[in-house]
């Protein structure tokens, strides 16, 4: 079923982010956190597509295992940049011939590990152009990754919204949230893309700390997400990850409580590929 569709049917609901496993005791850690998660019917599980797509064959190989497997709709991520369209349209052929109905539909970021990576080989410059081609040339519902605080390479968030809203007039049908930990950052874009026309549902990305070092890092490089204080404070009192992993899935919960008393219906958790921080987070917030 198309997520459009879903989305438009549901009055509330939940979905979840996967990574391809490279290994089998891996691809058995995700499907055992997916068989747990999947009593709360997800919207959707989407498989991420590693950059470059140096991961394609794994990334392809879990989209097809998934959708054989399980009930719920799965969501292939894929990305354009520095991808030949025969390439692009032999992974969507195979989409298409398994019955998937959804792609996130990205640009993508070069490999930072591929030093002879060429980016002029891809015919698409921009998630626009590829949203384009898809809904075009095979009719697959399209959604679109969108950036509370900005994309890295935008000039200005008035300049992001712009590059936001041409990805929804170009066909995507939704949006999906990169992290934030502010809940401001979210309601103030929500708020810059009505005032650009556009209404198209934007489900919030929810990352479930487990790392806190990690996530320093990523935002501390080129992702722009904000750290609020007040979630330094919080993570500064723990050192056992334990510990720092119950301290950020109640810092989630109440950062989605908050989300669903303004309104929001449907959440998008980056699971990374367990399950326990994501269910507890839905049950704590009382999501569903």
């Amino acid at each position: 079923m198309r997520i459009a569709e879903k989305l438009a049917a549901s009055a509330r609901g939940v979905s979840f982010e996967c990574f391809p496993p490279k290994t089998e005791k891996g691809r058995k850690n995700l499907y055992c956190a997916l068989a747990e998660l999947e009593k709360y019917r997800p919207l959707f599980v989407s498989v991420t597509y590693g950059a470059g797509g140096g991961n394609k064959d794994t990334a392809v190989g879990t989209v097809l295992s998934l959708k054989k497997d399980f009930s719920f709709e799965v969501m292939p991520h894929l990305t354009c940049i520095g991808a030949p369209v025969g390439e692009i349209n032999r992974i969507l052929d195979t989409y298409k011939a398994a019955g998937i109905e959804n792609i996130l539909a990205l640009r993508g970021d070069p490999p930072a590990a591929l030093e002879s990576f060429d980016e002029s080989e891809g015919i698409f410059p921009h998630a626009s152009d590829f949203i384009k081609h898809i809904r075009k040339e095979y009719g697959f519902s399209c959604g679109a990754a969108v950036y509370p605080e900005g994309h890295f390479q935008s000039a200005s968030l008035e300049d992001d919204i712009l590059h936001s809203a041409e990805k929804f007039s170009s066909g995507a049908d939704f949006g999906v949230s990169q992290m934030f930990f502010d809940n401001s950052y979210y309601y103030d874009f929500l708020d810059r893309l009505d005032k650009a026309g556009i209404k198209t549902p934007v489900l919030p990305g929810i990352m479930p700390i487990l790392n806190f070092e990690k996530i320093r890092e990523l935002a501390a490089s080129s992702a722009k997400v904000t750290i609020p204080a007040k979630l330094e404070q919080i993570m500064g009192r723990y050192s056992d990850p334990d510990d720092i992993r119950k301290a950020g899935i109640d810092y989630a919960s109440l950062q989605c409580a908050d989300l669903l008393k303004n309104g929001v219906k449907f959440f998008h958790f980056f699971m990374m590929n367990r399950s326990e921080s994501a269910a507890r987070i839905i049950e704590n917030a009382g999501i569903l």
